[in-house]
């Protein structure tokens, strides 16, 4: 095998990583060893190929920063400069949107981990020009989870700036992710708009990759949750059928409706929907498929794991249980203080949060109360403003058509008063119901009502 064609077959393995085919991951990245090692006993100079294969192979470090800057510090040496098999400005963990849940399957080391990270991101920008903004980004999720909210959001918009410059579409969709979440607790509602704009852009973006976009629906859609708004879920969130299967590496696509390196969070957003739904044994199956079926872990997995299990056996009356679950939740984020997690479920629990907070650490129960009391009283008053803005994002024609639709007009009555035809008034429907977070005309009546805008006084007349 010629040096080219283990560049190649290095390539191949690096692609076989990003669909996390660890069989042709293992293949590719074999034939090439075997090839370099063919070239050593030939007296060849094999340093940059040594370099390029740990380079490829650091893939499979992910979860273990330690081993993963080790394995590229080694790699750095050999290769000496830029890599010629990673792609010119690379992503540096590519299929994985949050770098916060791939480094921290264990707890305790978040604080570290950020120095680690630091240091790789450094190593991974020398050798591809690529991977800015992956350390900045796990540094505003740590300040978010930890209730440092300005600093968070500081963080996350340079978080955001420099993903955006350096190709790191996932990383950047992280950091708006943050950056909603930030502003929940902050009740600044611009932010808000911000965030999910930068989201819904991606979404929209048929230039982006199909991971990227379909992250993009998946965090609005968790978003909506967040804050008790979506009466009208996509079907894989109701239905809970992401079009992959288990698989050695976690799970592989089968149909491709949710990309398989972000199954993850499509099931905390299922999971979240099912509670929403009042769906408590559901919403606990679903969880079970998470740790069980796709064998997802991380600090933050189980973390939602407990907190949620919590929640559904708190709906369902079983207590020992939901005490059982709460104690999982504050053991997953008590190592590394990241107690807004548990925080947020405060107003639900109470008391009996703050026990398990107190029995894991006393001198924590006090932060815990800082952030979560009043937290759901802080949702409340943002679905508000959502809701109250929703109407102002309606073109001309959706005004029209929202008028007559509140008014009690029939689609073809619609159609005729406006001159256009009875699917096009679907359309517009459709988008007005999206874009106000109702699923049908009262609610949208109630919604402009509410809003200060000219549509108020007939949007009275028509509940009247």
């Amino acid at each position: 095998m010629s040096s080219e064609r283990i560049l190649a077959s290095l390539r191949e393995a690096d692609a076989c990583a990003q669909r996390l085919d660890k069989t042709g991951w293992n293949q590719h990245l074999n034939a090439a060893r075997k090839a370099i090692d063919a070239f050593e006993s030939n007296g060849e100079d094999v340093r940059t190929l040594r370099g390029e294969h740990l380079l490829v192979s650091a893939f499979q470090q992910r979860t273990n920063l330690d081993a993963y800057l080790h394995t590229l510090e080694e790699a750095a040496a050999l290769i000496g400069g830029q890599s010629v098999v990673l792609p010119l400005r690379c992503p540096m963990f590519q299929g994985f949107y949050s770098a916060f849940s791939v480094v921290n399957e264990e707890p305790g080391y978040a604080a570290r981990n950020a120095d680690l990270l630091d240091r790789s991101e450094e190593l991974f920008f020398q050798m591809t020009s690529g991977g800015r903004g992956t350390a900045t980004s796990y540094r505003a999720q740590m300040a978010f989870y930890r209730g440092n909210f300005d600093q968070a959001r500081i963080l996350g918009l340079q978080a955001l700036d420099e993903a955006r410059a350096n190709n790191q579409e996932l990383v950047a969709l992280c950091a708006a992710e943050i950056l909603a979440n930030t502003s929940k607790h902050l009740q600044d509602v611009s932010l808000w708009r911000f965030a999910r704009e930068s989201i819904r852009t991606c979404a929209d973006n048929e230039a982006a990759s199909n991971a990227c976009r379909k992250l993009a629906q998946v965090l609005d859609c968790t978003l909506d949750l967040s804050v008790g708004l979506l009466p009208d879920a996509p079907a894989w969130l109701r239905e809970g059928d992401f079009g992959t299967v288990p698989a050695e590496w976690g799970f592989q696509e089968v149909e491709g409706t949710v990309p398989a390196p972000i199954v993850h969070v499509a099931l905390l957003a299922r999971v979240q929907y099912l509670l929403y739904r009042s769906r408590r044994t559901m919403a606990l199956s679903a969880l079970g498929v998470m740790s069980d079926v796709y064998g997802q872990r991380s600090v933050v997995l189980d973390a939602y794991d407990g907190f949620f299990s919590a929640n559904a056996y708190h709906y369902l009356g079983d207590v020992s249980r939901e005490q059982t679950a709460l104690r999982k939740g504050v053991e997953a984020v008590g190592p590394d203080g990241l107690w807004v997690i548990a925080a947020e479920f405060a107003d639900l629990f109470g008391d009996l949060l703050y026990d398990e907070v107190a029995r894991f650490d006393p001198t924590s129960v006090a932060e815990v109360r800082r952030i979560g009391e009043g937290y759901w009283k802080k949702l409340r008053l943002m679905r508000e403003d959502v809701l109250v803005q929703a109407p102002g994002r309606l073109t001309n024609r959706e005004h029209q058509v929202a008028k007559l639709a509140v008014q009690g007009k029939t689609n073809a009555e619609i159609a005729g008063t406006l001159h256009i035809s009875v699917r096009t008034v679907r359309y517009h429907l459709e988008n007005i119901y999206h874009k106000c977070h109702v699923s049908r005309r009262a609610q949208l009546a109630d919604v402009l009502r509410s809003a200060n805008m000219e549509t108020a006084a007939w949007a009275r007349e028509s509940r009247s």
